[in-house]
Order: C-alpha cells, then sequence, then structure tokens
C-alpha cells in the first residue's frame, strides 16, 4: 500500500477535512479559522484519513496554533 501526504486547509476546532462535529464552527460559519495541516493519503484506494498525519509539519502547524491563543 502506497501512502503520501496532502495537504488541506482544515477547521481550527476540528482539525479535519470532514465534518467530525455537527456543532463545530465550520459548519454554520463562513469564515472559520483554518489551518494547513498533513493527511495521510492512499494511492491505492483514493483514501483521504480524517485525523491529521503524525508528521514534523503538522507539529510546527499546531505550535504555531497553540501560540497564537
Amino acid at each position: 500500500m502506497s501512502k503520501t501526504y496532502v495537504k488541506h486547509k482544515v477547521c481550527t476546532e476540528c482539525l479535519s477535512p470532514s465534518i467530525i462535529d455537527a456543532d463545530c464552527i465550520c459548519v454554520y460559519s463562513r469564515n472559520y479559522p483554518t489551518v494547513e495541516l498533513e493527511f495521510e493519503h492512499c494511492s491505492c484506494c483514493g483514501n483521504t484519513s480524517d485525523e491529521y498525519a503524525d508528521t514534523e509539519f503538522n507539529e510546527a502547524q499546531l505550535k504555531k496554533l497553540e501560540d497564537a491563543e
């Protein structure tokens, strides 16, 4: 199985390209804050994970997000 990483701009609350929580700000707000994160993408089936990958890029992005709070 061949995996790659794809980057998506995702909501800073749910941190997922999918709607995980129906009450999340990204469901009802057009201008919600976003962060770019990497997600595992399967080259065979085309599936992209709903949870962000454990990568250095994501660690840096999440650290910036945490520092901004």
